[in-house]
C-alpha cells in the first residue's frame, strides 16, 4: 500500500491518474522532498495537488503533450498543483527568481478557471520556466530563472 512520499505529501496524491510503477516512487519522493516541501513551507499553505503520475492513455485523455514528464519514469516526473488562496504568478516567480529549487520545468499554466503550476524533478534538472495555456494549447513563453 503506497505511503507518504514526504512530510505533507501521499502518494495516492499523485496516483488521481492511475497507480505509479514502484519506479516512479523515488523521482516522485525527490519531487516532493526537494521542491514541493520547500513551496509549501514558504507560502504556508498546502498545496493542492491536481495530477501528478499518468500512463500514457491518461496523458493523452487529459490533453497532455507528448513526452509529458507525467509519464514518469525513473530519471524525471511531474506534478500540477496550486494553492486556491494565492496568486500563482507570484508563487512562479517566487520559485524561478528566488528559490534556488532543482526543478527540471516550472510552468504557469492559465486554464478555463484558475492558474495552476507544473512542476518537474529531473535527474538532469534544466530549470526552465514557461507560461501559457494549459496543455501547451497557445505555446509557452520562456521567462528568466534566477
Amino acid at each position: 500500500m503506497p505511503g507518504m512520499l514526504s512530510t505533507h505529501f501521499a502518494q495516492l496524491e499523485f496516483e488521481r491518474d492511475g497507480e505509479m510503477p514502484d519506479s516512479c516512487v523515488i523521482p516522485y519522493r525527490h519531487l516532493c522532498e526537494d521542491i514541493l516541501e520547500p513551496i509549501r513551507s514558504h507560502v504556508g499553505e498546502p498545496l493542492r495537488i491536481l495530477s501528478g503520475y499518468r500512463s500514457p492513455s491518461a496523458n493523452q485523455a487529459a490533453g497532455g503533450v507528448s513526452g509529458s514528464q507525467h509519464v514518469a519514469t525513473a530519471d524525471y516526473c511531474a506534478a500540477d498543483w496550486w494553492v486556491p488562496t494565492l496568486d500563482m504568478r507570484g508563487v512562479f516567480n517566487w520559485i524561478r527568481l528566488e528559490s534556488k529549487l532543482p526543478f527540471d520545468q516550472l510552468i504557469l499554466e492559465h486554464g478555463d478557471y484558475n492558474d495552476i503550476i507544473h512542476t518537474s524533478w529531473s535527474t538532469t534538472p534544466r530549470r526552465m520556466a514557461l507560461e501559457g495555456a494549459t496543455a501547451n494549447r497557445t505555446g509557452y513563453q520562456s521567462w528568466p530563472v534566477v
